[in-house]
């Protein structure tokens, strides 16, 4: 009890009365938003957030964002269903302008750090892959009309942070403590304690245990 009185008395000195209620409002409104999500604890997030899907959402404990971030699990798009899963874990940050829309399965780790700008999505508007000939689409139709493609997940392991303005396409898999270079594209696997930067995304350094050094892929 005395640590939180301590806490209270710094807030008040250093931040003054205003801000000290309004962190008191905005503390009680989170914990009772939290209760929508299917699982989450310690929700803070700053103004312009758009969340739709919330039982379809988990969210580990600390979960912080910056501003106007989105979240969407998407359970129809016209008279298509799905059975979204998007999953992050513990003490993960995300930064401002952050969009990320699952229709299918989207899991980040623990301790994931997410600069600014970021799109993280497991679908796309209409499908243009060879191996699903069936499902194409003639390209008349407006993009906003076309079914959506849902057939890749995406896993962001732990402790990796992504750069500024990164998009993650369907089937990405970053590996654990591993970091992407700013303004590029992610698709398919990156592997663990790597450096990955470009349009895709290639692993540009490797991290050495040995040496305890970052060491460039020649």
């Amino acid at each position: 009890m005395k640590v939180v009185f301590l806490k209270i008395f710094h807030v008040l000195k250093t931040k003054g009365m205003l801000l000290f209620i309004k962190l008191v409002f905005e503390t009680i409104y989170f914990r009772f938003y939290s209760r929508k999500f299917k699982r989450a604890r310690g929700v803070y997030l700053k103004k312009g957030f758009m969340i739709s899907g919330h039982k379809y959402i988990s969210l580990g404990d600390n979960f912080r964002a910056g501003f106007s971030l989105r979240l969407e699990a998407i359970e129809s798009y016209a008279e298509q269903e799905f059975n979204p899963k998007l999953t992050i874990g513990n003490n993960t940050f995300i930064n401002d302008y952050v969009h990320i829309g699952c229709v299918n399965d989207i899991k980040i780790g623990n301790d994931v750090l997410l600069a600014s700008k970021i799109y993280i999505g497991d679908h796309n508007h209409g499908c243009y892959s060879f191996n699903d000939l069936d499902l194409h689409q003639n390209p008349e139709i407006p993009p906003s009309k076309r079914l959506l493609s849902s057939n890749a997940s995406i896993c962001i392991e732990d402790n990796v942070w992504i750069g500024e303005s990164v998009s993650v396409l369907p089937g990405a898999h970053i590996g654990r403590c591993s970091i992407i270079g700013a303004n590029s594209v992610v698709r398919g696997i990156i592997p663990p304690f790597s450096i990955a930067a470009g349009i895709p995304a290639i692993v540009v350094k490797k991290y050495c245990h040995v040496d305890q050094v970052w060491k460039s892929i020649k």
